[in-house]
């Protein structure tokens, strides 16, 4: 076997450390580089751009020179490439021919080289017509995101057909898979489980001019690197796509455990799709102009200064004031700046699994971390805070605690009282219970953020005050 020495810069899929030392390592890949016993897929490979200098790492390799004699699609080795426009010099090139991939060729399932479909345009992953919503981290050639409620969306602008999405969903959810939701026109028309590995996924048939086809990521995962999802490119069949303008009118971040993400909602598993936050954007979009954008950071089984049973009844031992400063809840950076995103209104819905522990936190350790946690989320608008909501479900400890510290600041507070019996896994509110949650929440948060019109509506008359 003849070797050709070939050099390939390496973007991680995770947000490094910019101070990150460059590593050099030498391999050797024999020919069968894409069987399914091989695990190097983690590190996209790109070949005719380099990374952004600051989230790379460098990597020697040794490639055979038949490396493509199977005519294999190459998505366990260069990832990035797939589906991306090969350089105007190459011209046509085909999947056998050239590591990139053009846009021209799609993977199938079984991994080989097929024709796109006819009339298929690709929006790759950093097309402007592609709104994404919730904190996700831009890279070379794909989007990443994990955090429960994030997303993208498009508008449709003519033409008549199918929507599809090529993306890996991520590893790290419970069986069978990570969860999302499609949604055309703001109303749910589909329900998936992505598995693990890059692939295209069926969005949305018979789609039209006007049409918004969002995606939304539904699940939990386990709070590590193999939990993130990557979105690659969006396919439209028959229909095309325009500027999107459906410029959200109402900002709400949510900042929450379990009741936040509804888990439970069906039997014991998460999804966000039936929880009270979902209900309460759709119907704050039916009963006013305009479109409800979330941010949400919600872990089931986490606490403000200490998770659940000490971390075992979470995916983290991380507790929530550790995890709010992070783009991607399951990469150990804090890079996210605040200031990219400023919401309308904040509710922090948090606290009461730090004292599900045998030796709980002091009243003084958690009230210094939930009033250093809501001080760091309002940071960057020191003229113009968002008003913030504080959520607790009964009264007792910590909603006491919480309800002092709401009443120093003037901001409001609510107890949901959690009336009846929470009827699902663990003690979780089922969907009508979280229904019944939204209803309550709803008002009170249309209210403090300032939508009369929205409250009013909401309310069926004049708001009510607040808990």
């Amino acid at each position: 076997m003849q070797w050709l020495r070939v050099t390939l810069f390496v973007a991680s899929a995770l947000a490094l450390d910019p101070t990150t030392p460059l590593i050099e390592n030498q391999i050797q890949l024999p020919s069968d580089l894409f069987s399914d016993n091989l695990n190097i897929h983690a590190k996209p490979l790109h070949i005719f751009e380099p990374p952004l200098a600051s989230k790379k790492q460098y990597l020697s390799v040794q490639t055979p020179a038949d490396l493509h004699s199977d005519n294999v699609c190459g998505k366990r080795w260069i990832d990035s490439c797939y589906l991306q426009e090969c350089p105007a010099s190459k011209g046509p090139q085909t999947c056998r021919e050239h590591w990139c991939y053009c846009a021209t060729n799609f993977c199938n399932q079984a991994g080989k080289c097929v024709p796109s479909p006819q009339n298929t345009t690709i929006l790759h992953s950093n097309d402007p017509r592609l709104h994404y919503f919730g904190r996700h981290l831009v890279g070379n050639g794909l989007v990443q995101f994990d955090w429960i409620g994030t997303g993208v969306s498009l508008q449709i602008d003519g033409g008549h057909g199918t929507v599809s999405v090529d993306m890996d969903g991520g590893h790290g959810c419970a069986s069978p898979g990570c969860r999302f939701a499609v949604y055309r026109e703001g109303v749910q028309v589909g329900d998936f489980r992505a598995t693990g590995g890059r692939r295209w996924y069926k969005l949305a048939v018979n789609v039209t001019a006007g049409d918004i086809i969002s995606l939304t990521r539904t699940s939990e995962g386990d709070t590590t690197p193999k939990s993130v999802a990557s979105l690659y490119s969006v396919g439209l069949t028959g229909p095309t796509a325009g500027p999107f303008t459906a410029t959200p009118r109402r900002r709400i971040a949510v900042y929450g455990d379990s009741d936040s993400a509804a888990y439970g909602v069906d039997v014991c598993d998460t999804n966000f799709a039936h929880g009270w936050v979902t209900d309460v954007a759709a119907a704050l979009d039916a009963r006013a102009s305009g479109v409800t954008e979330l941010h949400v950071q919600a872990v089931s089984g986490v606490g403000v200064a200490m998770n659940a049973l000490g971390g075992i009844a979470c995916s983290t031992t991380v507790p929530l004031s550790g995890l709010i400063g992070r783009t991607l809840q399951g990469v150990k950076e804090a890079d996210w700046d605040f200031a990219l995103w400023r919401p309308d209104i904040v509710v922090v819905y948090a606290g009461s699994n730090d004292y599900i522990n045998v030796v709980p936190p002091s009243e003084e350790e958690f009230k210094a971390k939930y009033s250093k946690m809501v001080s760091t989320i309002l940071a960057p608008w020191t003229k113009a805070k968002p008003p913030v909501v504080h959520v607790c479900g009964y009264a007792g400890t910590p909603c006491n605690y919480i309800q002092e510290m709401a009443q120093q600041d003037g901001s409001v507070y609510v107890l949901t009282g959690d009336h009846g019996s929470k009827r699902t896994c663990g003690g979780h509110r089922n969907t009508t219970q979280q229904a019944a949650l939204a209803k309550i929440l709803g008002p009170i948060i249309a209210t403090a953020a300032g939508w009369d019109n929205a409250s009013n509506s909401l309310h069926g008359g004049k708001p009510k005050s607040a808990l």
